[in-house]
């Protein structure tokens, strides 16, 4: 895992695609309550260089996960999960900018009544 850890960093500090390695999927093991536990991390560092972490509990999870990343990444398009806005926030947003961009009236008053009904459901 260090080994990893030095070349994800010196990857990162070099800004070379054709040297940087996106992830790495590692076991992981320990010991909670005497009972030996497992999972996979998916470790990467996502387009502005900052450092993530994702535990999965299956090995392919893990390497679906790593592969999508990657991907994501690459393209300067990946948002960890933990940084992304929910749902309804993103509905929100869409109805506190509605006045701005001066949508229909029918269409922002459906929306309103499918927001409200799927907000409180």
């Amino acid at each position: 895992m260090a080994q990893q850890d030095e070349a994800l960093k010196e990857a990162l500090q070099l800004n070379k695609p054709e040297t940087l390695i996106m992830a790495t999927v590692t076991k992981r093991t320990w010991t909670s309550s005497g009972q030996e536990k497992t999972a996979w991390v998916v470790r990467y560092a996502d387009q502005n260089k900052k450092w993530w972490l994702k535990r999965f509990e299956k090995k392919k999870h893990a390497d679906t996960c790593r592969l999508r990343v990657e991907g994501e990444v690459k393209q300067g398009i990946h948002t960890p999960e933990s940084q992304s806005v929910t749902v309804s926030q993103a509905a929100q947003l869409w109805l506190d900018t509605r006045e701005l961009n001066r949508r229909e009236q029918s269409t922002f008053a459906s929306t309103v009544t499918t927001f409200s009904y799927t907000s409180s459901h």
